[in-house]
C-alpha cells in the first residue's frame, strides 16, 4: 500500500477548476506525496476529446516536473446537452437523455485514450444520482447499462474502471455497490468509508467491498457529516488498514479532503487535515509493516 493525494483537494469546485492543475500538483508534492490522482475541475473530457495530444503533453509535463506518479483519473462528463452550472448531478453517466448518454460514452472513449497516454492505470466514475424521472431502480439500471459498456471499452484498452459509492447515487450503500459490481463483471470500486459512516453505518460495513477495491480514500467522517477533522471523526482507520492488509490489498490510499459546496465539505483547512491524515495512515502502515511505509 502507498499514499497518494488527489489534485481536486486543491482549487476545484465540483467540476470547475480555480487553481490550475499545475498549481494543485505542486501543492500535492510540497506536502510530501509521491503519487496523485487527477480529476474533477482539473480533468475536462471535452477538452481532452478536442485536443488530446496537447492535454496529454500538459499533464505529462507537470507530472515530470513534480515527480508524482499518476494513480487514477476521476472525470465528470459535461456534454453539449448539459445545462450549466456543471455539477456532479448533471455530468453523470446515467443522465436520462439518451443522446447525452451516447455523448458521455464518446467522451469516455477520449478519457480512456488519455489514460493510456498519461500512464494512468485506471479511471474512477460516479454511477450518477437517482433521477426523479427514472426513480431509484431506473437510475440503477441506466447506470448498470452505461458502466457495462464503459468496462468493455476500458478493458479493451488495458485500463481499469471503478465506481465510487457516495451519498446520492443508486449505489449509495455497501449492498447496492456490491450488487452493481456483481452485475457488471470487471467493474471495481473506489472505496470511501466516509459516505457510509456519514449515514450511520459502522466502519466494518464497508469491508464487503474490499475484494473489489482498486483505490481507497481516506478522510474522517461522522454521522451526519461526510467530512470532518481527524479528531472529530468516527472512522476506525486502524480497522481499515488491518482489513486491507488481511485481504492482500496493494493499492493506493488517497487522502481525499476537499473544499466544495457539498454536504458541508467547505468548513475545514484542507492542507492541515490532509497532512494529519497522511501522518495518521503512515503511522498505521508502519505499525503493520515495521520495515517501512510501503507494503511488500
Amino acid at each position: 500500500m502507498h499514499l497518494s493525494c488527489p489534485s481536486w483537494s486543491f482549487g476545484t469546485q465540483h467540476v470547475t477548476g480555480y487553481l490550475p492543475l499545475e498549481g494543485a500538483l505542486r501543492v500535492v508534492a510540497a506536502l510530501g506525496f509521491d503519487a496523485c490522482e487527477i480529476g474533477f475541475g482539473h480533468l475536462q473530457p471535452a477538452l481532452i476529446a478536442a485536443r488530446p495530444q496537447r492535454e496529454a503533453d500538459r499533464v505529462r509535463r507537470v507530472l515530470d516536473e513534480t515527480g508524482l506518479e499518476l494513480c487514477d483519473l476521476f472525470p465528470w462528463f459535461a456534454t453539449r446537452h448539459t445545462i450549466p452550472p456543471f455539477t456532479c448531478r448533471n455530468c453523470s453517466v446515467n443522465v436520462p437523455d439518451s443522446q447525452a448518454r451516447r455523448e458521455v460514452l464518446e467522451l469516455f472513449d477520449a478519457v480512456v485514450r488519455f489514460a493510456r497516454a498519461v500512464g494512468s492505470p485506471g479511471i474512477t466514475v460516479s454511477s450518477g444520482p437517482v433521477y426523479p424521472e427514472l426513480g431509484r431502480e431506473g437510475s440503477f439500471d441506466a447506470s448498470r447499462t452505461a458502466l457495462a459498456e464503459m468496462v468493455a471499452r476500458a478493458h479493451a484498452a488495458g485500463v481499469q474502471l471503478s465506481i465510487e459509492p457516495h451519498l446520492e447515487p443508486p449505489t449509495d450503500s455497501p449492498e447496492t455497490t456490491l450488487q452493481m459490481v456483481q452485475e457488471v463483471p470487471g467493474l471495481q470500486v473506489t472505496l470511501d468509508y466516509s459516505h457510509f459512516v456519514a449515514v450511520g453505518r459502522p466502519t466494518p460495513d464497508g469491508d464487503v467491498l474490499i475484494p473489489h477495491a482498486r483505490r481507497v480514500d481516506a478522510r474522517q467522517a461522522r454521522r451526519g457529516k461526510v467530512q470532518c477533522r481527524l479528531e472529530e471523526g468516527e472512522i476506525d482507520f486502524e480497522h481499515v488498514v488491518t482489513a486491507l492488509t488481511r485481504a492482500g490489498y496493494r493499492g493506493t490510499i488517497s487522502t481525499e479532503y476537499v473544499c466544495v459546496d457539498y454536504q458541508g465539505c467547505n468548513d475545514l483547512d484542507v492542507v492541515t487535515e490532509t497532512l494529519k491524515m497522511k501522518r495518521h495512515i503512515e503511522g498505521l502502515l508502519r505499525k503493520t509493516f515495521p520495515v517501512g511505509v510501503v507494503a511488500p
